[in-house]
This record gives C-alpha cells, structure tokens and sequence, in this order.
C-alpha cells in the first residue's frame, strides 16, 4: 500500500514536471518574436528572417553572406538557411511583404521625362555624386544640385531596435549618437572613416547622418545577431507631423523601391517614428507598399542583423521641398521646370496613390453630372499638426472661408461648392474629392498636397498671407505636374487670424468656369 502511494506520488511529481517544462517550451516559442512577423514555414515565404544559433551569436563575424538575387528566385519555397552559418531548424521567416502583388508600383510608363541638365539632374534625383565612407561597407550618395538631399546604404550591419525606436521618438536626432543602437557586423573595424562628402549632401538633421556615423562608433563584439534579414531593407523615416510630410516621405520611399526593382522578390521595408504617436494612414501605406514593418514590431528582439540596409532620404530630402528651403536662386531654377505632358516620378508616383484608391482620370463617373463643374474649399480648423503641438503655434485661422463657399455658390450656380475639412475624411475619400475637383481653392498649408491628385486640366488658386510669399513649395509641385496655378495675395493676415478678399477670388474663378 505504502509502494502504491509512493509511486502515484513519483508519477505525479513527473507529470507536473513534464507539463511544466511543456509550458515554459510554449511560452518561450511563441514570445520570440512578434506574431505578426511568424508564418507557417510550409507557406510559400520570401526568405527573410532567420533566427541565428548561440554560437553564431558569439561570433558575430564576417561570414554572413552577400545573397544575390539570382540565390532568392520566385520559388515558392526559398531556404536560406544553407546559405547562413549554424542555423537553428525551427528557423522565423518573414511572410511576403506583398510588394510584387501592386503592379502600380512596377509599371512601366511610356513617355518623354525632363529633359537634360537641371531638371532632369535635380527633379530626377539622379545621385551623380558616389563617395564612399567606410571601404565596400558604407557607400553613400548626393547630387551636386542640393547639399540637403542623399542617401546611404549599409552592407552586414546591426541594430538595436528598442533603443533606435526611442530615441526616434524623442524629437531629438542627433541624440542617435547616444544611443549606441547602430554598429557593423564582423571584426574588421572601420578605423579610419570618411564622413565629408556625407555631411556635405546631406541635411545635418536627416537621421541618416548619425546613423551612419554611429555604425562606425560602436564595436560589435558582445553584439548578438537574434534575427538575421537577407536580401536588401530600406528604413525610412514615416514622418507624421502632417499630411504634406507624409506624402513626401513615401514619395521618396516610392523611387527608392523603384530602384530596386529587379530585387522586388527580396524587398523589405522598415518604418522608423519621427515623433511619439500613432502613425498616419498605415492602412494606405500597406495599400501603396504592402507590409511594412513599423520598427516598434521589432522591439521583441535585442538585436536585428541585415544583410543590406538602405537608409532612405527624408521628407525634408525630397527634390520639391528643396526647391522651397535652397533658397531664392534653387527657387528661380525650379520653376523653369514644367511637367505639362511628361511623363515623371511625380505623375507615376501620382497614379499609383489614385490606383491605390480605385481611381482613374477622366472618370466622371460619381460626378453629378458629366458636365458639371466642380470647385472645392480646403477649410482649415483650429487643431494640432501632432502630438504636443501647443494651441499657441495654430496659425493662419480662416475666419470667412464660409462666406466665401456661400458667393460661389450664389454666383455660380451651375457648379458643385465644396467645403472640404479633410481631416474629418479617410484618406481615401480626400483624395477621391479632390480627384474630381476641376478647380481647388485653398489657403497655404499641408493640406495643398492635395493638388497632387487633380486632373490635367485642375486649377489651383493658392491663398497667401504675407507671412508666406515667396514659399515655392506648392508652386513649384503644381508646375513640375503640368497644372494651372494662380497666387492671390488678398489675404489679410492679424496674428494667426487670416481673412480673404472674397470678391478677388470669385474673379479669378470666372477665368476658369
């Protein structure tokens, strides 16, 4: 009897113990990494993420291999794992990121483009400009039109993407420096780097700047590897503090995966915050570029190792915003640039977001009527551009953009007045608005982006307070895609309070109704 109590008592001792250890195996398996980056290994994969073995972590070293894209073909099961040393069996794989499955983004367009010299080099963001910063590992790249605009791209490096998630999000850039959150994979060492030609092209608060620096800094021994993503990732900075940023942050996002076209099967992308909060519109992006991974996904592993990361410009690097910042003479030499009937990143970028949104030009189809004109009022709100913007900075509060809608109304009848608070709107219905509208009027603010969308025949009449002539942003964006755009400079302007001269405006109107 005592035997039989013992050995019920073992048994029941092994079995808690084995359904212990069982759990703590579960537990482990299914925290390793985010759920969303972990899909079934008998799912046809694009090779990405492999986690490496202890002893590869240790090492660290150089033997990380260069995948030619010739290596990671369409096939629907794709194994890196021979290609990579001492890897686990139960390896993590990225799913798909979707890219191949947008043909707008990879569509060819037939056409004449700018034609050589200025517009061609500067609009065409043709980076003549190659300079190397550390040997083969780091090579970067500028145009001699713009010292604010660039972009570098990094072979076998490393990251720390809690530490780089945080001090992305602290408003403060330069900060990376401290943040020991960037380094290059192996023992060869980068002793003597070359950093001249980079901060010469490029814009001193562009966050590729003390990245790169960074990578040179920091040693990676102790480093361990977690995760080991082949093939080429582009990083790019989502900026959120308002509509217009965002645009040309994808803008540049768009020509950079462009690029790489030929490597679209081993593409991934990677979105940095610039600032705390939620990001803008992420349904959209994944509509434009598939599944972009936020780096706060990969904040469960310690560290993240890429084969080749491309740091792509920021908004602030895109040609259109340059045009506004370089001053009076970049100004003068962008508006020689017309776009009227060629065929350009802008205009192709421009039909990918409306394909994005079920679009196509010259489809009167939700008109109310195929005949009937269309004019739409951007009104601006009070309301914070992003998280911690004091009431004190609102600026340009239109106080008789009402009355202006009701006099257009009243003296053009046979047209459709909109009043359009487009931030009460998905994006897509912003862009499907002013998609349709023959001519949009709007005071000067994030929300002119919208031009972007208007048909060949689309009017823009810009507001302009004083505070913001000579402001080439949008100007130059309406010239460089072939559209009409007209300055009214009646506007007065008392502190943040901006009214119009609404009779001015109606005049101009008729020139086009």
């Amino acid at each position: 009897m005592v035997f039989q109590i013992k050995s019920i008592s073992i048994f029941f001792f092994v079995s808690v113990l084995i359904f212990t250890f069982l759990q703590i195996y579960l537990l482990t398996i299914t925290t390793r990494a985010p759920s969303n980056l972990i899909s079934s290994r008998s799912a046809p994969l694009i090779p990405a993420f492999t986690e490496l073995s202890p002893a590869t972590r240790e090492e660290t070293n150089d033997s990380y291999p260069s995948l030619s894209p010739s290596s990671t073909s369409s096939s629907s099961h794709l194994n890196t794992t021979s290609h990579l040393p001492a890897l686990h069996n139960s390896s993590f794989i990225l799913r798909p990121s979707g890219l191949t499955d947008i043909p707008s983004l990879w569509k060819t367009y037939e056409g004449s483009t700018w034609p050589d010299g200025f517009c061609r080099g500067f609009l065409g963001t043709t980076y003549e400009h190659k300079f190397k910063v550390c040997s083969d590992r780091i090579t970067c790249y500028g145009t001699a039109h713009s010292k604010k605009m660039g972009t570098c791209t990094l072979q076998r490096v490393g990251i720390d993407p809690t530490a780089l998630y945080n001090v992305m999000t602290t408003l403060k850039v330069e900060k990376i420096l401290d943040s020991s959150s960037v380094w290059l994979l192996g023992k060869r060492e980068c002793p003597n780097p070359s950093f001249h030609d980079m901060e010469t092209h490029m814009e001193k608060f562009d966050p590729i700047v003390p990245m790169v620096k960074m990578s040179t800094l920091i040693s990676s021994k102790g480093k361990s590897c977690q995760l080991y993503i082949s093939g080429t990732t582009l990083l790019y900075v989502g900026m959120a503090k308002h509509i217009y940023f965002r645009f040309l942050s994808w803008y540049n996002l768009y020509r950079s995966l462009r690029q790489h076209s030929e490597e679209r099967n081993n593409l991934h992308i990677i979105r940095m915050p610039e600032i705390e909060g939620e990001f803008m519109f992420p349904e959209f992006e994944r509509k434009l570029f598939g599944d972009v991974i936020p780096l706060e996904n990969l904040t469960g592993y310690e560290n993240v190792c890429f084969e080749t990361l491309e740091l792509v410009s920021w908004a602030y690097g895109a040609p259109m915003f340059r045009c506004k910042m370089d001053g009076a003479a970049m100004k003068k030499r962008c508006l020689t640039c017309s776009g009227a009937g060629l065929s350009t990143d802008l205009t192709s970028f421009r039909e990918h977001v409306i394909t994005g949104c079920s679009l196509k030009d010259n489809d009167t189809s939700n008109r109310e009527g195929s005949k009937t004109k269309k004019i739409t009022v951007i009104e601006r709100k009070r309301y914070e551009r992003y998280k911690g913007d004091p009431v004190k900075k609102f600026r340009r509060i239109w106080t008789n953009s009402e009355d202006l809608i009701n006099k257009l109304r009243e003296s053009f009848p046979q047209a459709s007045v909109t009043g359009l608070y487009a931030e009460a709107l998905p994006i897509c219905e912003q862009i499907r608005i002013m998609h349709e509208t023959d001519v949009m009027i709007a005071m000067h603010g994030a929300g002119m982006v919208h031009l972007w969308w208007l048909q060949k025949k689309g009017v823009v009449l810009e507001l302009v307070p004083k505070s913001q002539r000579g402001n080439a942003a949008f100007i130059t964006l309406a010239k460089h895609l072939g559209r009409t755009h007209k300055l009214i400079n009646s506007v007065k302007e008392k502190g943040a309070i901006v009214t119009v001269d609404i009779n001015k405006i109606v005049f101009e109107v008729k020139k086009f109704i």
